[in-house]
């Protein structure tokens, strides 16, 4: 429930650290659809909070857990008077700390950066590269993270060679599995395993048991734990760049919930997210 009770600003500077802190503060005042600060909280009745604005497209079912509530519910018997204040609590907290939330906001995220690396161990492929564009297409084996230089070290297959690479110059070859294809339902619930993107068409290419197709993001489901990155979002453009983990798939809503600390997670849409 975002609408942790606390009672004032003591409540916050108790915490153990300075990082807790923040990350407490953003996840109570931040909705997980729109990624903003709250405009007039709702709380429904399973205990999520959301927007106000969000009540009408929610067709009578919490988005988080699914749980469906009374449609007849007006808006202001649902109105969290408590995160409302919570808000302001949070807001004069910031400004106590000499900080204001987009400070906050930058510098949790790059706290947390370093706690959701792709793993060690994850099959890669290189693209991108300009200064050696003959390693485009190479594949290899994470090794390791270097969180002072942000890059990982990939073994390459078939050589001796450990190269530094900068996570957007990688690509996992993640497992998906294939969904919502129209033209073509045979292929939905094939799993199979991303091996290269094209840039012209914006599509992965996937290989299944049976060949390999050019699918659009929307249309591979990413398994739970999988790194991903964040692009394309226009209303929270500073979240455009960052990583997460994807903690689930959301059928209903054809949304991932992404892990972005160990206390923080948002709803995205599987058009912004890449491996």
């Amino acid at each position: 429930n975002k609408g942790l009770k606390l009672q004032n600003e003591s409540d916050l500077l108790a915490e153990s650290s300075r990082s807790v802190v923040m990350d407490n503060a953003l996840s109570i005042i931040e909705c997980s659809i729109c990624l903003d600060t709250f405009q007039q909280p709702i709380t429904l009745p399973c205990g999520h909070s959301l927007c106000a604005s969000h009540h009408a497209d929610i067709d009578g079912k919490c988005p988080f857990c699914r749980k469906e509530f009374s449609q007849t519910l007006a808006i202001r018997d649902m109105a969290d008077t408590d995160l409302s204040k919570n808000i302001d609590i949070v807001l004069k907290l910031a400004n106590e700390l000499d900080s204001d939330r987009d400070t906050v906001r930058n510098a949790t995220n790059n706290f947390n950066m370093t706690l959701y690396v792709i793993p060690s161990g994850t099959i890669v492929s290189l693209q991108g590269l300009v200064n050696a564009t003959e390693r485009n297409g190479a594949r290899g084996v994470v090794k390791m993270y270097n969180q002072e230089t942000g890059r990982y070290n990939v073994a390459l297959d078939g050589s001796n060679s450990t190269v530094s690479v900068r996570p957007t110059k990688l690509l996992q070859h993640a497992r998906v599995r294939i969904n919502g294809i129209v033209n073509k339902p045979e292929m939905n619930d094939q799993e199979g395993t991303i091996v290269s993107w094209c840039h012209t068409n914006d599509r992965y290419n996937v290989e299944t048991q049976q060949k390999i197709v050019s699918l659009k993001p929307k249309n591979v489901i990413l398994v739970p734990e999988t790194v991903v990155r964040f692009v394309g979002l226009v209303n929270k453009q500073e979240m455009n760049g960052k990583w997460g983990t994807i903690k689930q798939w959301i059928e209903n809503s054809r949304k991932y919930e992404v892990q972005l600390t160990t206390q923080r997670t948002i709803i995205i849409s599987m058009e912004n997210v890449r491996v």
